[in-house]
């Protein structure tokens, strides 16, 4: 999969140009109001919520479902949860790596 989704360049990896003209790589603030958003498959909030009070993170997780597809993917870091935050998700794992789905109703 690296190799037929990534080119190698040195000693980095890159998009390979064909799939990076489907990604759009957004920086918004998540503690605020968010802009209207397209639904999404990906999400990566890597060590992004640890740093934000409960609330806020319920907040955020509340508003990613809302733009995450019903088959999307969200990555959280290792030190993240929903657990006690939001039960609309369900914690998925594959090999040795943790991500979130949106949970069927």
């Amino acid at each position: 999969m690296l190799v037929k989704y990534f080119k190698k360049t040195g000693t980095d990896w890159q998009l390979d140009p064909s799939i990076r003209k489907m990604v759009d790589i957004k920086r918004m603030n998540l503690s605020v109001a968010w802009p209207l958003m397209p639904v999404v498959d990906l999400v990566m909030l890597r060590n992004v919520m640890i740093y934000f009070p409960v609330e806020t993170k319920k907040q955020i997780l509340k508003s990613m479902r809302n733009v995450l597809a019903p088959d999307g993917y969200m990555f959280l870091g290792t030190a993240e949860t929903t657990i006690n935050l939001d039960s609309s998700y369900t914690c998925e794992s594959y090999k040795n790596v943790s991500y979130y789905r949106p949970s069927v109703t």
